[in-house]
């Protein structure tokens, strides 16, 4: 569900999807890029998943901090991704339709905040800059 909450604001956004784009495919993926994709690519990794229970039962409300990673042979594209990237998900607070564990659809409402956890790197064998950003996506099953 969660993979498909991120999927869904990374490619509705415009300005990133135009960054990313090679042949018919994006350079997104879950976990880590593969070998051979070309720059600029994104990856996203979910780093933990805190649910809400209440006194009687599980709330339906799930806490996920996710990392967004993004990789570029110039700097400057870093920082136009991760802008792209900040304005994607300040504006993707509302409901999504997802599919559940058992394929049946579910609706979600998505508040997102970005987390105080940024750094940038640098690989001097791929000469290549990466930036890593850690953002908070509060999901609550309405149906």
């Amino acid at each position: 569900m969660i993979g498909q909450i991120i999927t869904d604001v990374v490619l509705g956004n415009a300005a990133i999807k135009s960054l990313i784009i090679y042949g018919d495919k994006y350079a997104f993926f879950p976990n880590a890029i593969p070998q051979g994709v070309p720059l600029p690519a994104i990856a996203y990794k979910v780093l933990s998943i805190d649910s809400v229970d209440t006194k009687d039962d599980y709330s339906g409300i799930d806490k996920y901090r996710v990392q967004i990673d993004l990789f570029a042979s110039e700097y400057i594209t870093v920082n136009k991704m991760d802008g792209a990237m900040r304005a994607a998900f300040n504006s993707a607070e509302g409901e999504f339709t997802v599919l559940d564990y058992d394929d049946t659809s579910a609706t979600v409402d998505v508040a997102v905040s970005r987390h105080n956890e940024t750094s940038d790197v640098f690989f001097d064998e791929s000469d290549t800059h990466g930036r890593s950003t850690e953002y908070i996506i509060i999901t609550n099953r309405t149906s």
